[in-house]
């Protein structure tokens, strides 16, 4: 997209093991990607007009005055939060992927996100997502990066919550962003990463199964990487109506398996994403499908990825809590620790 038992919750793990770096090699990959680009946009974006502004009314015995005051808070060099569930590794000959997800905000104020009560299409990301990593063996640490979820504004310009597929190069080729229709990965382009937007108009509070599998196809997606090619749908079903759509499928080369599979929320807002209109993120049921079956992960790891780098905001009223059985809620806007949530990095949300 461009534009983890109760009892072990306090306990810190070691995130030198490889399925973490894994995703925080993703992670960092999609922000230096989209480094660029959003410096450019909220250098070049012109001013944002006011929302609904404040008015004041003074009466005096002979007339009355009506003052109109409207503070607009500034840019900030700190526009991201990442909030990251690591999951446990998936079984070998994995071919199927999935996790429901329901996502929630809060009203419309938000100079970011609102204009005048109504929410806006451009000017911010709002991003909660599966990521899956798809390599030649089920343990290379050369991979592409993909990530599939719910989002709001960005590269889909759209005020009203849709599907995005997008995902990068393996590091090995250079990094770049996948484009649809084609992609030289040793030469890095702007140009947008996403399949085409096709599944839109999806509601808030409403559960939501995004599923990523294994199908065939023949015409890759990488121009200078040849190998055997296989193709990764993802597939969305509103879990009320038990009807799916597809989102659109990558064709890559030397990417028949799934390595290693992570949730993330992002938010990217030019004035400042510790104070947003989005309010939460509920995951549930991430698992894996292989020719014997489904299994659910038996851990989830919760990481805040603030201040990591200079455009990394450092929000504390982020927080990351186990709300059932295989079941996490990523709240913004609410104090760290709270409702049994994490307190720090790096530390088991389930068992």
């Amino acid at each position: 997209m461009s534009l983890v038992a109760s009892s072990d919750k306090g306990m810190t793990v070691n995130v030198s093991r490889p399925e973490y770096r894994a995703s925080v090699r993703r992670l960092w990959r999609r922000r230096t990607a989209l480094v660029a680009s959003v410096v450019i946009a909220a250098s070049c974006a012109p001013p944002v007009a006011p929302e609904t502004p404040t008015t004041t009314t003074t009466t005096t015995s002979t007339s009355t005055t009506t003052t109109t005051t409207t503070t607009i808070p500034p840019q900030t060099s700190a526009i991201y939060m990442t909030d990251n569930i690591d999951l446990s590794n998936v079984a070998a000959g994995t071919i199927e992927a999935s996790v429901g997800m329901r996502v929630a905000t809060r009203g419309c104020s938000d100079f970011d996100s609102c204009l005048n009560g109504v929410r806006r299409s451009t000017g911010y990301v709002w991003f909660s997502a599966f990521g899956v990593n798809f390599a030649d063996t089920p343990t290379s640490s050369v991979y592409y990066g993909m990530h599939g979820g719910l989002a709001f504004g960005g590269s889909g310009k759209k005020s009203q919550m849709y599907l995005d597929w997008s995902g990068y190069c393996p590091d090995a080729y250079g990094g770049g962003p996948l484009r649809h229709g084609g992609t030289a990965c040793s030469s890095p382009s702007n140009n947008p990463t996403q399949k085409p937007h096709t599944v839109v108009n999806l509601s808030e509070n409403r559960w939501y199964t995004i599923a990523v599998r294994k199908v065939a196809c023949s015409v890759s997606e990488v121009t200078d990487i040849p190998g055997p090619l296989t193709g990764w749908e993802i597939i969305l079903t509103d879990d009320s109506t038990a009807i799916s759509q597809s989102g659109g499928t990558w064709c890559l080369p030397n990417a028949p398996f799934i390595a290693h599979t992570s949730l993330f929320n992002e938010i990217i807002e030019y004035r400042g994403p510790c104070v947003t209109d989005f309010g939460s993120v509920e995951f549930r049921d991430p698992k894996f499908r292989t020719v014997f079956g489904w299994t659910g992960h038996t851990t989830a790891t919760g990481h805040y990825n603030g201040g990591n780098t200079p455009l990394d905001a450092a929000c504390g009223n982020t927080n990351l809590r186990k709300s059932g059985p295989q079941r996490i809620t990523d709240e913004r806007m609410v104090p760290r620790g709270s409702n049994g949530g994490l307190a720090g990095d790096g530390a088991f949300l389930w068992p």
